[in-house]
């Protein structure tokens, strides 16, 4: 089986081969040579013979390829001679001689530099450096390259019967890479985070304010209905997902639980029935806020705006000075409120897996009891959970 597969392709081989040898005399004959010569070269190829030779390298001396032909000619000459066809021996062997006076000749030299690799024309011809080499006439391009330096293009013509000239000019080393393109090189790329909800955990920390109304005291009602404003430091702790819509937006939904103490009253109450209470306070406040909202993303960097509601506890109490006099100042109470969210800052990480933001938050009491409404202002941590 295998030899009949040989058999078939040989005999398709020669049909290729007579067909375009065919095609490529009657082309000759007729003057084409230049579109004979890719013909006879396709028939060598497909079935090398030596008539086939010493035409391609007969066309090749018609189009002016001097260097071409003088090194097909010399082929045929040494393949005859190993037929013993004695006649296109000297044939080939009277073309030969004929040729080499005409044949153009390139020397290219070019200072020892560690790997250095000289092409012409794409060819590798590093070991042919310092020689005199048979060329076809026309233009050519050498290149000259080496580990560490600036890669040189040079170009220069051959004439026949002239031996040129060509020093490859001294390689410039290439430039030190900087310090910030060697970082940017090795710094891996940047993953982008998934088009699904990840959990994220946060910490905050920050102030609260609250409107704060007193349960006892000088300050508590009827003496006036007015909240006082009650600023407190803050922690919340926070999981929410988060979202991708795209290159530019994000969603995100959190719940928080906020804990505050160590209050300090800033003053409120109807200044004019005398109740207009300043100073520290202790006690503890807590609540709750669930908000969502829609982010801008420049970047890593995003702004953020949505709408929140929120629960808020607290118990104060303290002496402290209203009107210059000693007071006592109770507050209990809760309410429940609805507002919105404010946040801007920037993930990071891989994956944008961290993020750093600064977030004000506010609702107004919708069912009061002792309060009207609070905020929170600080700067809080993130983290992909899941």
């Amino acid at each position: 089986m295998v030899a009949v597969a040989f058999e078939a392709r040989a005999q398709a081989d020669e049909v290729t081969a007579q067909t375009a040898y065919d095609h490529a005399e009657q082309l000759a004959k007729a003057g084409k040579w230049a579109d004979a010569c890719p013909l006879f070269e396709s028939s060598y190829k497909a079935d090398p013979q030596l008539g086939v030779l010493i035409s391609l390298a007969a066309c090749h001396e018609h189009v002016g390829r001097t260097a071409t032909a003088w090194a097909e000619f010399r082929h045929a000459e040494d393949l005859a001679r190993k037929k013993a066809d004695d006649e296109r021996m000297r044939y080939a062997h009277e073309r030969v001689e004929r040729l080499e006076a005409r044949l153009p000749r390139l020397r290219v030299t070019a200072s020892k530099i560690a790997g250095l690799v000289v092409t012409l024309d794409g060819a590798d011809i590093t070991a042919l450096v310092g020689t005199d080499m048979p060329v076809d006439p026309g233009d050519h391009a050498v290149v000259a390259r080496a580990p560490g330096y600036v890669e040189s293009k040079q170009s220069t013509n051959a004439a026949e019967a002239k031996t040129t000239q060509l020093a490859i000019a001294p390689l410039a080393k290439t430039a030190a890479p900087t310090a910030a393109a060697t970082i940017e090189a090795t710094a891996p790329a940047r993953v982008a985070p998934p088009h699904r909800f990840q959990l994220v955990g946060y910490a905050r920390a920050g102030i609260t304010l609250a409107g704060a109304q007193a349960t006892s005291g000088p300050c508590a009602p009827p003496s006036t209905m007015q909240g006082d404003p009650v600023l407190s430091p803050a922690g919340i702790v926070e999981v929410g997902a988060r979202r991708r819509l795209g290159d530019h937006f994000a969603i995100r939904v959190s719940v928080a639980l906020l804990g505050d103490g160590a209050s300090r009253v800033l003053g409120g109450g109807d200044v004019g029935s005398g109740c207009s209470p300043r100073g520290g306070v202790s006690g503890a406040g807590y609540g709750v806020l669930v908000d969502a909202n829609v982010r801008l993303r420049f970047g890593t960097a995003f702004v953020g705006i949505g709408p929140a509601l929120g629960w808020y506890s607290f118990s104060l109490s303290g002496n402290l000075t209203q009107n210059g006099q000693p007071a006592t100042y109770v507050a209990n109470g809760s309410f429940l409120g609805a507002g919105g969210t404010f946040d801007f800052g920037t993930t990071f990480g891989t994956a944008d897996r961290w993020e750093v933001a600064f977030r004000i938050g506010f609702v107004l009491a919708v069912s009061p009891a002792n309060g009207n409404g609070g905020g929170f202002i600080g700067l809080g941590v993130g983290r992909v959970l899941l």
